[in-house]
């Protein structure tokens, strides 16, 4: 029945169903974010950086994958993405 998604889990380390924290990532869309500091003053575990009006990062290290920042973000920018696996492509994320 599951076998693709234990193939995904097992082989590939990733979750299709975005749900498995340890295998998903955030990420923070350069050519979307305007650097209104909402995500990076929200960040419980202090993994974002950036300044005002300037492009934000996230400190995949530090990130301990709670959604906060994607949450936060306004819904006119949407500059974070949640993926798994490989980065998604351009296309993929503008679109």
């Amino acid at each position: 029945y599951y076998r693709h998604e234990y193939e995904a889990h097992i082989k590939e380390k990733r979750c299709p169903a975005l749900v498995c924290k340890e295998l998903i990532h955030y990420y923070i869309l350069p050519e979307k974010c305007v650097g209104c500091l909402l995500c990076l003053k929200s960040c419980p575990s202090g993994a974002i950086s950036g300044e005002l009006k300037k492009v934000h990062v996230i400190d995949e290290s530090k990130c301990i994958k709670c959604g906060i920042c994607m949450d936060v973000c306004p819904e006119k920018v949407r500059a974070v993405i949640k993926y798994s696996g490989k980065m998604p492509d351009k296309e993929a994320k503008n679109g």
